[in-house]
């Protein structure tokens, strides 16, 4: 009896080994499975960083690039600040006018006279209505007209010879002074003139600064 217990002592230490080295190879497996797992995630975040690297350099070779032309545009190779090139200046244009006298009567197809100038940058608005572009470019245009007492008709835009759009008054069914404005958007070359005409005849506007045109250069164009 004392051997068959020696037996089973035996036999239990030697399961308790056994499961002792399965318990310890185990933990060695999961430990090599974590420590494979965050070299893994390391290694991926090696490769983003290594990406933002080449990012930045990129952007930074870009950056001095841009650097040096600008650099090379404005200073010559002694230093000193370029001239800008003739006709490249951005050219300020603008003009405000006013009709202040009466003008009776005007005929078919005559350009309305603000005769009355208050601004004219650029000198491009000549006193006889019209105004020529000075520099090619886009230019915005506003006009105010106000009628005689109990008259209606039309006038127009007109951009050299082109009717451009139409302004409408009604006096004579109300009864009273009538007033139509616009605002227009053009690109115009260098010489295209601008003016407002008289669609009918025998129609009159209001004087005293009741009507305005004015115009502006928004933005110069330039040809390479």
């Amino acid at each position: 009896m004392f051997a068959s217990v020696t037996i089973c002592l035996v036999v239990v230490m030697l399961l308790t080994e056994a499961e002792a080295e399965n318990e310890i190879l185990n933990r060695i497996t999961n430990l090599e499975k974590e420590c494979k797992a965050e070299i893994s995630k390391l290694n991926a975040n090696v490769r983003d960083l290594q990406s933002e690297v080449e990012g930045l350099k990129a952007e930074s070779k870009l950056g001095k690039e841009q650097l040096q032309d600008l650099m090379t545009a404005t200073f010559t190779t002694e230093g000193k600040l370029r001239p800008r090139r003739q006709g490249q200046d951005d050219h300020l244009v603008a003009f405000f006018a006013t009709i202040r006298n009466a003008q009776p009567f005007l005929g078919q197809g005559q350009t309305i006279d603000f005769e009355h100038i208050i601004t004219n940058l650029g000198g491009g608005y000549q006193k006889n209505g019209l105004f020529t572009a000075p520099n090619h470019g886009v230019y915005v245009f506003s006009v105010t007209l106000v009628t005689a007492y109990d008259q209606s008709g039309h006038a127009s835009f007109i951009k050299n010879s082109e009717q451009i759009t139409i302004l409408y008054f009604h006096g004579n069914a109300i009864h009273d002074y009538d007033t139509s404005s616009q605002t227009i958007v053009l690109d115009l070359f260098q010489g295209d003139q601008i003016s407002i005409r008289q669609i009918e005849s025998a129609k009159s506007y209001h004087s005293n600064d009741h009507c305005v045109f004015s115009g502006f250069l928004l933005k110069e164009r330039h040809f390479n």
